[in-house]
């Protein structure tokens, strides 16, 4: 009885410490693929290349195994399709004109804010959390300050309930 509890319990840690794996394992993805659309939109504002061109470019470019392609794509085009309506959500946050943003925060901002309205299914608290880290990764020295700063006060109104 007691050995046969011991394996029930065993097979359940198992199967428990296999889900964490593949959970942290996609979070590591999600985050590469974020960062590469970060680098793409950056690309894309900095030439003013055709997003068909640049995204020949990056295809070529990633490591496959560290990011999700069809995701990559996801957000990329979608953050790109909804520039006008996103920038139009980040500058009454601001002081900054659209000149005065960065391009890399510009292209934190966006992908963030697509995340927001444009996906549902990602959470609030990691939205913010991955275009923070996006920010210390990418941005200057304070731009992380900034990209929470101008985040906090969208996302409460775009997911009142932060989910």
């Amino acid at each position: 009885m007691i050995i046969s509890l011991l394996n029930n319990t065993n097979i359940l840690f198992s199967i428990m410490l296999k889900k964490n794996c593949f959970n942290k394992e996609k979070s590591i993805i999600r985050r590469h693929t974020r960062m590469h659309v970060v680098q793409f939109l950056y690309a894309w504002q900095i030439s003013h290349n055709k997003i068909t061109e640049v995204d020949i470019e990056f295809l070529i470019s990633l490591n496959k195994q560290n990011v999700d392609i069809v995701y990559f794509r996801k957000l990329y085009f979608g953050s790109i399709m909804y520039i006008e309506i996103l920038d139009k959500l980040i500058f009454p946050y601001t002081t900054r004109s659209l000149y005065e943003v960065g391009y890399v925060e510009r292209s934190i901002l966006c992908l963030a804010l697509f995340e927001f309205v444009y996906q549902k299914n990602v959470p609030y608290k990691v939205i913010i959390n991955e275009a923070i880290e996006l920010s210390k990764i990418f941005g200057s020295q304070k731009s992380y300050k900034f990209t929470n700063k101008i985040l906090d006060k969208i996302g409460i109104n775009i997911r009142p309930n932060k989910k």
